[in-house]
């Protein structure tokens, strides 16, 4: 038997999660050492959830497995029912399949087939407790079917400065697959770490199986190209993963499971994992993404995965993926090899451009996934910087049709939106974006990563704990804590009268200033918001601040400046563009990051 997908059950710790893994109307009790649920005498659990849901539709379609088989271990007598379930014009189907009483007096294994598998929708089972209390231990769907190939997996880990969360991280991977010779992948899978801070304790260093590097800090692209450059020629397939997710082990082995089974003409698919939110666990963020030159737009965007339909719906392909990110990308070498290696960006966009180059075709299988924080809670930064700049280096390459007018628009667009929230300095690092990218190929080719980093962070604002801004502008510590009652709130929400009044006097800038205390709001909260506000503190999730002010002379500086970078673009663009066009692949050679990392002289820094 192959085990394609093991149950999967929910720690005490794990209350929001819950709903992912099954669903009860009862409340359930746990084994503490190996999870086991208790069902009391007609307690039932559905298994048609997020985690332990069989894609079926996908597992047919993707490959050479026919058939699948539930593999439950239980203890008690049982009522089972295994259906599937399906989307059919819009419509939810469930066919129950078979149903089932099972006695077993002591923990037993047991198989219940469901047949061959099925071109859509999702296999699940329900299981109710009957004459007493019951115990389930876990399971899996299993096939006895499907050629398997050799996978070797590499976790590619770009880090600076951020070993908590690594330390975590490695450990989960310890226990669950470096030293655990009854994983199946053990022996079968390598991680390799790009430290860019050289920060990293030697203790990590010492566990089989982890190859950690110092690096250059050449921002994320660099460690994860690094790390690209170790691991290529060792293993079949390279996943990018960031340093501070949260990772499901069981992400892992379905990822690798699928791998092996892959039909011929799928081989060189990118698996992307679905963006979980950390702050709300039970929220989808994303599920691939689509680039459209710029204007992004997240697959599946914040979607609540306890929604049974929602489950269903996730296993439909209707909507062109473009890329996937880099918090769990898993690419096969064989794409490597033919498209090389990323561009020296340093961050954002990177994941984009490299998708989009190497993505001939994505998978997405529900319960593959890691946890992250919320985007929309952290401060852009240097980011308004590298968006813009980096938005053109990918444009320039991936969409021919766009030019100097659209990226005009999009940087008035940027700009305008900086403005409008008070964040000059923000308006700074967007037009200095757009300059450097207009400098053309040869510039960025000659430029060292970390010192153009510097350069672009000293246009930032510094950002200021929350316990150094109380008594800024008469604040106290509680109104230091962003609305979140109000958070980001929605555009549909203010009626269109409003909205035109607030675009015709520019969000309030030539009406009075409301007095009183600074608004205080998350980083992207909704600028509608900020109407007429006089003074405003920008909070992040970590309790960090930037205190800004209206000012009507930076508003008429910041588009003096606008304009003036306009003129440059519509002098420079075209050439710039076609350079990057034309010349790109310069820059994805492995002797060119072996320079632009300094390693010329294979000095590297590797625990063998």
């Amino acid at each position: 038997m192959i085990e394609l997908q093991k149950l999967l059950f929910p720690s005490k710790m794990e209350k929001e999660k819950r709903a992912l893994y099954y669903d009860s109307k009862e409340k359930l009790e746990y084994g503490l050492t190996n999870g086991e649920i208790f069902l009391q005498d007609e307690q039932k659990v559905t298994f048609d959830t997020y985690l332990n849901s069989f894609s079926t539709g996908k597992w047919k379609k993707y490959t050479t497995a026919t058939e699948v088989s539930l593999k439950i271990i239980l203890q008690g007598k049982f009522r089972i029912v295994l259906y599937h379930k399906f989307l059919h014009q819009g419509v939810c189907h469930t066919k129950k399949i078979s149903e089932q009483i099972i006695e077993a007096e002591k923990k037993e294994e047991r198989i219940l087939e469901f047949g061959a598998l099925e071109k859509e929708g999702i296999f699940y089972f329900s299981c109710r407790s009957i004459g007493g209390t019951g115990i389930l231990y876990g399971g899996a769907y299993v096939t006895k079917d499907g050629h398997r190939r050799r996978v070797h997996l590499g976790l590619n880990i770009c880090t600076f400065k951020r070993e908590r969360y690594v330390e975590r991280n490695m450990e989960i991977l310890r226990k669950a697959f470096l030293e655990n010779p009854d994983s199946e992948l053990y022996g079968k899978i390598s991680v390799y770490i790009a430290d860019n801070g050289q920060s990293l304790p030697q203790e990590i260093r010492q566990i089989p199986g982890i190859f950690v590097f110092k690096n250059k800090n050449a921002g994320g692209v660099g460690g994860f190209t690094r790390g690209i450059m170790e691991c290529h020629d060792k293993v079949t397939h390279v996943v990018m993963m960031d340093d501070d997710a949260v990772i499901l082990p069981a992400s892992i082995e379905r990822t690798y499971v699928l791998l092996t089974l892959l039909k011929e003409r799928y081989l060189d698919y990118t698996i992307g994992g679905a963006l979980m939110r950390l702050d709300t666990p039970y929220i989808q963020y994303e599920c691939g993404a689509q680039w459209n030159s710029g204007n992004i737009y997240a697959l599946h965007h914040n979607w609540d995965m306890r929604d049974k339909m929602l489950v269903l719906k996730n296993e439909l392909e209707h909507e062109k993926v473009e890329y996937t990110g880099w918090w769990y990308s898993c690419v096969p070498v064989r794409m490597i090899e033919k498209e090389k290696l990323p561009l020296p960006i340093f961050i954002h966009r990177d994941d984009i451009e490299y998708g989009i180059r190497t993505g001939i075709g994505f998978l997405f299988l529900n319960g593959i996934c890691v946890w992250h924080e919320a985007f929309e809670n952290k401060m852009p930064g240097t980011l308004e910087y590298y968006d813009i700049r980096n938005l053109a280096i990918v444009n320039a390459i991936h969409d021919q049709k766009y030019g100097k007018r659209q990226f005009k628009q999009i940087l008035f667009k940027w700009v305008s939106g900086n403005v409008a929230r008070y964040r000059y300095q923000y308006v700074d690092l967007n037009l200095r974006g757009a300059i450097d990218f207009c400098k053309g190929i040869d510039w960025l080719e000659q430029q060292d990563g970390q010192l153009l980093h510097q350069k672009v962070s000293a246009l930032n604002y510094k950002a200021k704990p929350r316990q150094e801004l109380k008594g800024h502008w008469g604040l106290e510590e509680k109104d230091l804590y962003p609305d979140q009652s109000a958070k980001i709130q929605k555009e549909e929400s203010i009626s269109h009268q409003r909205k035109m009044l607030q675009i015709l006097t520019l969000n309030g800038y030539f009406l009075p200033a409301k007095r009183g205390k600074a608004l205080v709001v998350t980083p992207y909260d909704n600028v509608y918001r900020l109407y007429r506000a006089d003074k405003i503190v920008f909070m992040d999730q970590n309790g960090n601040g930037v205190a800004v002010k209206r000012s009507l002379r930076q508003f008429f500086e910041c588009y003096r400046k606008l304009f003036k970078v306009m003129r440059y673009i519509d002098r420079h663009y075209e050439t710039a563009k076609e350079q990057y066009r034309t010349r790109y692949r310069e820059l994805t050679e492995e002797n060119f990051w072996n320079h632009y990392l300094n390693l010329q002289d294979n000095q590297k820094d590797i625990k063998k």
